[in-house]
């Protein structure tokens, strides 16, 4: 998680001016009163999920840290916006038990940019691609937008913020390119298997806890 030590205060302070704007648009699209119990509880359950694969992160150096995103597991259960915004309160929890509290609410809007807007976008657009050009199959729906979308949303979060830390002299680009970038091409896997393993399990069991995931369509006889 980046803090404002690392970052000038021009762009924190645009960073939070767009994250402001995108968290209140999340809460005025989502139809609150349209939600069922099994939508709220599976978005609530899933958001605490993702917060505890958070706590097993391995840190290299300051605003260089490893662990599993989520973003595609959420956006693919509850839609972007509720994604979104269960990404904000999880970032906000964090960073409200950091050791650098004041720096890391500085940077709450950059960070909601990189790991939550960025990867849920990646993955609304690639869930939107395949719905529009592809035919509605259930292994579609699996292998590209939860198997695929998970580690390419990994990827495309890992290499934004290594040339985020590059760009701003933060780290040189021999020690980005040695010591961070590698690392998140590992991080695409695991982050691919579980994502792809927990959505195949629900649409099988639980459909209706996954948003996207239209049954009918997706598992109508030829």
């Amino acid at each position: 998680m980046l803090t404002s030590e690392f970052i000038p205060p021009s762009l924190l302070i645009s960073s939070n001016l767009v994250a402001l704007w995108l968290l209140q648009r999340a809460a005025r699209q989502v139809a609150w009163s349209a939600l069922t119990p099994v939508e709220i509880r599976s978005w609530l359950a899933y958001t605490i999920a993702v917060l505890i694969a958070w706590q097993l992160q391995v840190s290299v150096n300051p605003g260089i840290e490893f662990h599993l995103s989520g973003a595609t597991l959420l956006t693919l259960i509850a839609g972007p916006w509720r994604a979104l915004l269960g990404m904000a309160a999880l970032l906000i929890m964090t960073a409200a038990f950091s050791p650098q509290t004041q720096d890391a609410f500085s940077g709450l809007g950059l960070n909601l940019l990189l790991n939550a807007a960025l990867p849920i976008a990646c993955t609304q657009g690639l869930l939107r691609l395949a719905q529009s050009r592809l035919p509605h199959n259930y292994f579609i729906f699996i292998f590209i937008n939860s198997f695929a979308a998970a580690g390419l949303s990994m990827l495309i979060l890992g290499i934004s913020q290594c040339v985020l830390l590059v760009t701003l002299t933060i780290y040189s680009s021999d020690f980005v390119l040695n010591a961070a970038l590698p690392f998140y091409f590992l991080m695409a896997w695991p982050e691919a298997f579980i994502t792809g393993l927990t959505i195949s399990l629900l649409v099988v069991w639980a459909p209706g806890t996954v948003s996207s995931f239209n049954d009918r369509q997706y598992l109508r006889k030829p």
